[in-house]
C-alpha cells in the first residue's frame, strides 16, 4: 500500500515536471514575457553599446533561443537634437548560441536586419575620451556573428 502511494507521488511529480517544461515555451511566447524581454533590452543595450537605444517592440522565439526586436534606432550618446540615427532598421531577428560572461563575449548564430539604415560621418571623427577607446563601435569586438543576412539596406 505504502508502494503505490510512493509511486503515484512520483508519477505525479515527474508528470507535472513534464507539463511545466512543456507550457515553458508557451509562456515565453505571450505578450507578458515579449514586454519583459523588450524592458530588460531597453535597459540594457544603451550600458552595453554606450549609445542611445530606442526598441518598438519584442517577440521571443523560445523554441530557435532567438529574438526579433522591432523599429529600432541607434544614436551616440552626446548626439544632438535632430541628429539622425547611427544605426536604424524596420526590424531585426537575433539568436543566441553562446553567452561568456566572464569574458563578456556573445556568441550570435543568426542575424537577419531587414531595412537597415546606417548613417558614418567619417569627416569629423571625435577624439577620445579619457580611458574610452578611439573607435564608437569598440563593444562589437564582444560579439561574435555566425550568419549575417540584411535585406533591402540603405
Amino acid at each position: 500500500m505504502r508502494f503505490l502511494r510512493s509511486f503515484r507521488w512520483r508519477r505525479f511529480v515527474v508528470l507535472g515536471g513534464l507539463l511545466l517544461l512543456a507550457a515553458t515555451p508557451l509562456a515565453l511566447r505571450t505578450r507578458f514575457a515579449w514586454d519583459q524581454a523588450c524592458r530588460a533590452a531597453r535597459a540594457r543595450l544603451p550600458e552595453l553599446l554606450d549609445a542611445d537605444v530606442e526598441i518598438g517592440a519584442c517577440e521571443l522565439e523560445p523554441l530557435s533561443g532567438g529574438a526579433r526586436l522591432k523599429e529600432i534606432r541607434v544614436r551616440p550618446r552626446n548626439a544632438g537634437p535632430g541628429a539622425p540615427p547611427l544605426l536604424e532598421a524596420d526590424e531585426a531577428s537575433v539568436s543566441v548560441t553562446a553567452v561568456r560572461p566572464g569574458l563578456r563575449t556573445v556568441e550570435l548564430g543568426q542575424v537577419r536586419l531587414l531595412r537597415p539604415r546606417l548613417v558614418l560621418d567619417l569627416s569629423r571623427p571625435r577624439p577620445p575620451r579619457d580611458g574610452a577607446p578611439g573607435c564608437g563601435l569598440e563593444p562589437l569586438k564582444r560579439v561574435e556573428v555566425e550568419t549575417l543576412e540584411v535585406r533591402d539596406a540603405s
